[in-house]
């Protein structure tokens, strides 16, 4: 057994030797195509691209590129009869419940503490199977129909560079305050008035 065992990796080493190099695959990305993944921005905002979305704008984009994914009313489907989805137990707009809850379902809407964050998973990687395809604009317009149908911002509220870092996100002092010390005070760091938990 011994003897089996020590020649294994002797069968890789050799295996890899044999391989040639890789030869005429991948090139050097252009410039568009950097641009098109560099747009991450932070909570301020401040690298946000110029643009502007509302959510009834956001609705007849989500039909199309992604409802067969996030389902219709944002509620997840499963990939094939029988089987699980990812999308599934990570609805987009849920009213939700807190994240302290017995059985916790905030939604992303009512997750993220900032909506830079949810701008960024949209622009940058959906659709899931065309990541980074979506315009501004739409990216936009999307955020703004999700914020909406988790009741975070009106159907006519206009999302732009200006307007979407001011959006008060309702898990926006659910997460760790940005002063250690104030980690043990709960008043600091939120009392979750939406859902009648404060001390």
């Amino acid at each position: 057994m011994a003897l089996v065992t020590s020649g294994v990796p002797l069968c890789g080493i050799a295996a890899l030797a044999q391989t040639r190099p890789y030869e005429g695959i991948g090139r050097t990305p252009t410039r568009e195509e950097i641009r098109a993944w560099d747009v991450t921005t932070g909570p301020s905002g401040k690298e946000l691209p110029p643009g502007r979305g509302t959510a009834k704008q956001g609705a007849a984009i989500f039909a199309v590129k992604c409802a067969m994914c996030h389902g219709p009313n944002l509620e997840g489907v499963d990939a094939a009869p029988g089987t699980g989805s990812f999308f599934r137990g990570w609805v987009l707009a849920a009213k939700g419940t807190p994240l302290w809850d017995t059985n916790p379902f905030p939604g992303a809407a009512k997750y993220y503490a900032y909506p830079t964050t949810l701008w960024n998973i949209v622009r940058r990687g959906m659709p899931l199977m065309q990541p980074g395809t979506l315009t501004d604009d739409e990216a936009y317009a999307l955020v703004a129909f999700i914020l909406f149908k988790a009741d975070v911002v009106k159907e006519e509220t206009v999302l732009d560079r200006e307007t979407l870092p001011k959006v008060e996100m309702p898990n926006r002092h659910g997460f760790v305050p940005e002063k250690l010390e104030d980690v043990p005070d709960i008043e600091k760091r939120g009392c979750y008035k939406t859902y009648g938990v404060c001390p």
